[in-house]
């Protein structure tokens, strides 16, 4: 395509005929007039010209004669590099599902703030805060019952659920954490939980592992281009489209039925993995 103009106009036309050509062209003379130009054919004249024509949107010929180059196809090495490293757990986050259900909405919240309440204060009985217990997700639906009434079903309202999602973040304590089950048992009635050991900082994780894939894809791409007989130049491109993966392997889902206030948990956590892939091609020669 090309915008016309005076005959001093520059542009790019790609041209597929055998190899990929790139047309450098001057407007040399135009007969006719039209926005944009379609290139039929060209023909060399000689050996750094080629006299092209085309035509406008209204049909009109237009004629062109320019320089052409040739482009050579690099030839690419792509690698796909890994690195996973670990981290000794230094946080635990508890995660909490309160659920209440009635048939009257106004109970179903007394309920659950009742439930919410209850579980505040056996956090502050532990030590920490009643700010350190955020609210992560808030869910209220109805719920219906299907009644098989002969040859139709018929939906019977039944009430409303409520479910408020809740998560703490505590440094790797385990007394604390027994101390917080044991009130929970107490005071909080029967919440489901579950506990997962993490890291606090994994930006910092995260980015060596993301160095190590790097540093792994170049050492792959080293061992093949010197088995292939072939030498390294420079990076092509990399491609990077993942924020990367951390893993949590050791986790605790419990409910509270099976939760003592006087337990001693003497746990030992696996570490955090944190994984990075990067795909990055190289020119060889």
């Amino acid at each position: 395509m090309l915008t016309h103009g005076k005959p001093s106009l520059y542009g790019v036309v790609q041209v597929a005929a055998g190899a990929i050509r790139i047309i450098m062209f001057k407007i040399c003379s135009v007969s006719g007039v039209g926005k944009e130009v379609r290139m039929d054919y060209d023909e060399p004249v000689g050996r750094r010209f080629v006299l092209a024509q085309g035509k406008t949107d209204k049909g009109q010929s237009v004629h062109f004669i320019g320089q052409r180059r040739q482009l050579e196809m690099k030839r690419l090495l792509r690698v796909e590099g890994m690195a996973k490293i670990s981290r000794i757990p230094d946080q635990i986050q508890m995660n909490f599902h309160l659920v209440a259900t009635h048939e009257n909405y106004a109970k179903a919240i007394e309920i659950s703030g009742t439930d919410y309440e209850n579980l505040e204060i056996a956090f502050i009985r532990a030590g920490l805060r009643k700010e350190d217990l955020k609210t992560s997700n808030l869910n209220i639906e109805t719920q219906f019952e299907s009644v098989n009434e002969g040859r139709t079903y018929r939906n019977i309202f039944k009430g409303y659920r409520m479910t408020l999602a809740l998560y703490v973040e505590i440094p790797m304590d385990m007394d604390l954490l027994s101390k917080i089950i044991g009130e929970i048992s107490m005071k909080a009635g029967m919440p489901e939980f579950s506990i997962t050991f993490a890291v606090r900082d994994t930006k910092a994780g995260l980015s060596e592992a993301l160095t190590g894939a790097v540093r792994d894809a170049k050492e792959k791409a080293q061992t093949l281009a010197e088995a292939s007989g072939v030498t390294l130049g420079s990076i092509a491109f990399i491609n990077y489209h993942s924020n990367g993966s951390i893993i949590s392997p050791t986790r605790m889902d419990m409910s509270i039925l099976e939760a003592k206030s006087s337990m001693n948990l003497d746990l030992n956590p696996r570490e955090v993995e944190m994984t990075q892939n990067v795909e990055v091609s190289w020119e060889v020669v």
